[in-house]
């Protein structure tokens, strides 16, 4: 057909003719515009609503991170949770803090944080090395091979002491559960027994002070003799053996020449209390006064034990004859032996 002759309207692709609407329609018009207005109300409030939650949701309180450099683990973890932040511990050996506590901490103190962060702290498991044993009360070579058993190196260091029996072990260096040097060396302080003791000057000095200081000294008076027909002063100590400036061990005999006491002289009570009961006897046997030993109970464990508390007369005064002078000693009962306890034998089962 002639394109002359053809109404309004238009070939298609595919398919018929088509016919084209050229009218105009202004109420759909504002319906669609309408349409599309409240459409885009409706994104904009949506996004302000997300844009307000999503301000919510990031933002966080800033926070100081408090100080815990040296607090202990547990001390850390109390002031990081009242700061409202979480604690991380890292251990790590550290020859200077010792074990348990805090030597380093990420962040530091006083930076800002959110709340809930994370703070790193160090937490020193002391030095490195191998943990020393326990050896206080063993022997010398028992101490020796368990530190050997655990690759240590022992190194045996004499020490005076009073109580202990020479040969064992006081304590060590480093001390038990510390950790040994790098070099492996633990110094065992070994008792030598009691220190020496060194026997007092004499001249010049009364017999009864210098028996006085050999009961202080622990040392055991011997042979008391009188010098009737020495120059010196009744009284008065002439010779002592050993001679002054000996060392000698705790427990030594000890003699002594005193100057005679003329008849007429009154006795003079010596100073007794603190010393041992042997020793007080001595002292009052050479100065011819008649003691009467009375003894009183002391604590478990008083040191004052088999020694003199009070006389009944005091040290110096005179004495008159046929007079009998109390001296009370004090008498501590023993500790109780602790027995160790019982060990109990495993059995392993044999195999069928």
């Amino acid at each position: 057909m002639d394109d002359r002759h053809r109404g309004p309207g238009r070939i298609t692709e595919i398919g018929s003719w088509e016919q084209i609407d050229r009218a105009r329609h202004p109420v759909a018009a504002f319906v669609a515009v309408g349409a599309l207005v409240a459409l885009f109300t409706v994104a904009l409030v949506g996004l302000g609503v997300a844009i307000e939650r999503g301000d919510r949701r990031v933002q966080f309180e800033d926070i100081a991170v408090p100080d815990v450099v040296g607090l202990t683990e547990t001390e850390a973890l109390a002031a990081l949770e009242e700061a409202r932040l979480i604690l991380v511990v890292e251990e790590s050996t550290n020859e200077v803090v010792p074990a348990g506590q805090v030597f380093e901490q990420e962040p530091v103190d006083g930076a800002k944080v959110e709340e809930g962060s994370p703070v790193t702290a160090r937490v020193s498991t002391g030095p490195s090395g191998t943990v020393v044993p326990d050896a206080v009360g063993q022997q010398a070579t028992e101490a020796l091979l368990l530190l050997t058993t655990v690759g240590l190196t022992g190194e045996v260091v004499p020490t005076y002491d009073e109580d202990v029996r020479p040969g064992e072990v006081l304590g060590s260096d480093p001390a038990p559960g510390r950790r040994a040097p790098p070099d492996g060396v633990v110094r065992l302080l070994v008792s030598d027994g009691p220190e020496p003791r060194t026997i007092p000057a004499i001249e010049g000095r009364r017999a009864l002070d210098v028996l006085a200081e050999l009961g202080r000294l622990r040392l055991v008076p011997g042979d008391v003799s009188v010098d009737v027909d020495s120059d010196r002063p009744p009284g008065e100590a002439i010779s002592i053996s050993p001679a002054p400036g000996t060392a000698v061990p705790r427990g030594s005999v000890v003699d002594l020449v005193v100057a005679g006491v003329e008849p007429d002289t009154p006795l003079l009570m010596p100073s007794l209390v603190g010393l041992l009961r042997s020793t007080a006897e001595e002292a009052v046997s050479a100065a011819g006064v008649d003691a009467r030993f009375r003894t009183v109970a002391l604590p478990v464990g008083d040191p004052r034990d088999g020694r003199v508390l009070r006389q009944g007369i005091a040290a110096g005064e005179s004495i008159p004859e046929r007079t009998a002078v109390e001296v009370v000693v004090g008498i501590a009962p023993a500790p109780p032996t602790t027995l160790p306890p019982p060990t109990t034998a495993t059995t392993t089962p044999s195999g069928n």
